[in-house]
């Protein structure tokens, strides 16, 4: 297990290194030859040391692995999002009212 000795919180920037507990979180991830793929990973929470942030406490996050409250990998939400523009039907200008020209009687 590595993991840095603090973490900044996501609300005023402040770095803390006062741990507040420690907690499993399960993610989604893209699937290898059909087979299901789970990313599970112990994420502590630390207290805020600027008594003026709303939060009081935060979780650390994984660069380039997790965002705040996903529960997907940013790269099975990236594949997701790529699959459903690319199922979508085309857009239809003729549908909205700001791109239809206006016509005199």
């Amino acid at each position: 297990m590595v993991a840095a000795l603090t973490a900044r919180c996501q609300g005023c920037e402040s770095v803390s290194a006062r741990v507040h507990s420690r907690y499993r979180r399960t993610l989604a991830d893209a699937a290898i030859a059909g087979r299901v793929v789970t990313v599970q990973l112990v994420v502590r929470r630390f207290f805020c040391p600027n008594r003026d942030c709303s939060a009081k406490t935060f979780a650390e996050q994984v660069a380039g692995l997790t965002v705040k409250w996903s529960r997907r990998t940013s790269q099975l939400t990236s594949m997701l999002v790529a699959i459903g523009l690319a199922m979508a039907p085309p857009a239809r200008p003729s549908t909205c009212a700001c791109r239809s020209p206006r016509r005199s009687r």
